[in-house]
């Protein structure tokens, strides 16, 4: 995922318009759903041989996350948000954390996924409950890792994908 992340940024393919709207003026962030299909399409190339992976997989309680990635016996569930999701700043802990990891299949660990689309973005980075709203993808991850206690950091991944419209865009 960090791979496919610095892909998105850097590609001469300018892979980010994948997660906008480009044909409205301005431009607008397509909804999560359509974002986590692009993300599906794009790591079904990358990932070896063997390795399952499916979309809005079901978990306990009735739940599912965006993301379900498998290699025998284990799977990994995979939460996405935009940043500007209301819960953003809950949704690692809430969904990720106390419904998805706890899958015996999982063991516990988990990658919790926020896609940054900056500044064009017509609905802001969501504010945490303390402290200010992140400058750049680089400040959100680090503040999000820093919910995470020493032993949760081993367990859960913590992945902010850049796919804000370039200056020159």
């Amino acid at each position: 995922l960090e791979r496919l992340g610095r892909d998105i940024r850097h590609s001469s393919t300018d892979d980010w318009q994948e997660y906008w709207q480009t044909e409205r003026r301005p431009p607008s962030p397509q909804n999560e759903e359509y974002c986590r299909n692009r993300l599906l399409s794009a790591l079904r190339w990358r990932l070896p041989d063997g390795v399952d992976f499916r979309g809005e997989a079901s978990y306990a309680d009735n739940t599912r996350a965006d993301i379900r990635v498998c290699l025998s016996p284990h799977a990994i569930p995979i939460e996405i948000k935009k940043s500007s999701n209301r819960e953003l700043w809950s949704a690692m802990r809430n969904q990720l954390m106390k419904k998805y990891v706890r899958d015996p299949e999982s063991a516990g660990h988990g990658i919790y996924v926020v896609l940054w689309f900056g500044a064009d973005d017509p609905q802001p980075v969501k504010t945490p409950p303390t402290g200010t709203r992140p400058k750049d993808p680089e400040e959100l991850a680090r503040r999000l890792e820093e919910e995470l206690s020493d032993d949760e950091r081993h367990r859960i991944k913590v992945v902010v994908i850049d796919v804000s419209r370039p200056e020159s865009a």
